[in-house]
């Protein structure tokens, strides 16, 4: 079907093409029944954990924080989670897969949501002795920026790397990363003028 004659039964028939569904997560669940029908699932969920299965209790869970987009036909839906206060999952539900679809070939790994950087932390790592590796875990993080002062800085994501394969960042000169989510992120780095210091900011 075209695009025109698709557009032209949907105006005569007043078809709505997609739901939006929103559970509050605060409330535990075990296989809840969700009573509708498509052919096309899209999770918005930025943190906390839930699963879904369809049609038939015997099918298998999917994890909806791994796998966002669903494509299959459904007539019912059955939601678990654990209790998680102050989060909420909304599932955008197509009606028709080749009516409604979100592309999210563009996502970051957090299965497919690009979330705002916000609770900026801020570390001074001195490096006190000359060609010697130093290292800052960042932990979890969506944005990072590490920053050379008084002297030249050699910075590496593997230990033991840093005088080897490395980005080398002059006096004054930055490194930023944006749209990442790992969940554990070290950075190493050394220089050769003793006394200087690594500054690094990372976001959540």
């Amino acid at each position: 079907m075209d695009l025109k004659t698709q557009l032209d039964e949907i105006r005569k028939q007043r078809i709505k093409i997609y739901h939006i569904l929103s559970f509050d997560l605060s409330i535990a669940r075990v296989n809840e029944l969700v009573t509708i029908t498509g052919s096309y699932i899209y999770c918005l969920l930025q943190s906390g954990t839930a699963s879904l299965v369809l049609n038939e209790l015997e099918g298998d869970s999917i994890d909806l924080l791994k796998f966002r987009a669903i494509k299959a036909p459904f007539y019912r839906l059955f939601l678990s989670n654990a209790a998680q206060v102050g989060i909420t999952i909304k599932l955008a539900i197509g009606v028709q897969s080749d009516w409604f679809e979100i592309d999210d070939s563009g996502a970051s790994i957090l299965g497919g949501v690009i979330t705002e950087a916000s609770s900026p932390s801020l570390f001074n790592i001195p490096c006190p002795v000359a060609n010697t590796e130093y290292v800052q875990g960042l932990g979890e993080c969506r944005k990072f920026m590490v920053k050379a002062r008084g002297g030249i800085l050699k910075v590496a994501l593997v230990f033991g790397q840093s005088g080897t394969y490395y980005i080398l960042l002059a006096d004054g000169q930055s490194w930023n990363e944006d749209l990442i989510h790992p969940t554990a992120l070290n950075l190493y780095f050394q220089s050769a003028t003793a006394g200087m210091v690594a500054e690094i900011v990372k976001w959540l």
